[in-house]
């Protein structure tokens, strides 16, 4: 389903404090709008692999998680801290290819608003990024005095990942993407999953209609100019 499941699986990200017992179903989730949506652009195809990373990663932080849980050592404490930073820099990754594909996309169904408000998410993403990998070596060399520093940072995270979040449901909303506008076979059993097709299946409509009109206008445009030379 494209948008709408990534941005299920997105969702998932906003949990801050218990991170490794929700990653791996954030990812899991993601992973298959990401593959929907890797069709129609490059940015969408570099988040793909991003996120298949991430569920790759997910998975063992998981389990290193678990064994940390029954009877850890300090060592795979450590390792924890520092896979903390590694997650930051897989999330920016699959953020940042997110917001530059559906910049591109709304750029190209003229969604102007959505385009713009996009590409200003981007530098934001990028500070939150900065400061969570300064996080641990800060922490390391201040102690407790950089706990305050962070405790904002932490707040700033939590804002731009439900702004990320926000985006991602607007891009559901505005320019939910067809199915290589093949008709739908099964239908949802009813409920939310059945608003769910019905909306994308009006998206897709609108979106196929959209690029014909489109087309028509070249071609009108490529005839006026080729009439113009004669």
């Amino acid at each position: 389903m494209g948008f709408g499941t990534f941005f299920i699986g997105y969702f998932f990200l906003i949990n801050i404090t218990h991170f490794f017992f929700t990653d791996a179903i954030a990812a899991l989730v993601m992973l298959m709008g990401a593959y929907k949506l890797s069709r129609f652009n490059k940015a969408f195809r570099y988040g793909l692999i991003f996120t298949a990373v991430f569920a790759v990663f997910s998975l063992f932080s998981f389990t290193a998680e678990v064994m940390n849980t029954f009877g850890g050592s300090d060592s795979l404490a450590t390792a924890l801290q520092y896979a903390g930073m590694a997650r930051q820099l897989l999330v920016f990754g699959i953020t940042l290819s997110q917001l530059i594909g559906i910049a591109l996309v709304a750029k190209e169904v003229e969604a102007n608003r959505l385009a713009l408000s996009t590409k200003i998410l981007i530098p934001f993403n990028s500070i939150i990024l900065v400061m969570a990998v300064l996080e641990t070596p800060l922490t390391a060399i201040f102690g407790n005095a950089a706990g305050y520093i962070f405790a904002v940072a932490l707040i700033a995270f939590v804002i731009v990942i439900v702004a990320n979040i926000v985006t991602i449901y607007k891009a559901y909303m505005q320019i939910c993407m067809p199915e290589d506008l093949e008709p739908k076979s099964k239908k949802a059993a009813g409920g939310i999953l059945a608003k769910f097709a019905a909306h994308e299946e009006k998206k897709s409509r609108e979106y196929a209609e959209y690029k014909i009109n489109k087309d028509i206008e070249r071609a009108k445009k490529r005839n006026g100019k080729k009439n113009k030379k004669r």
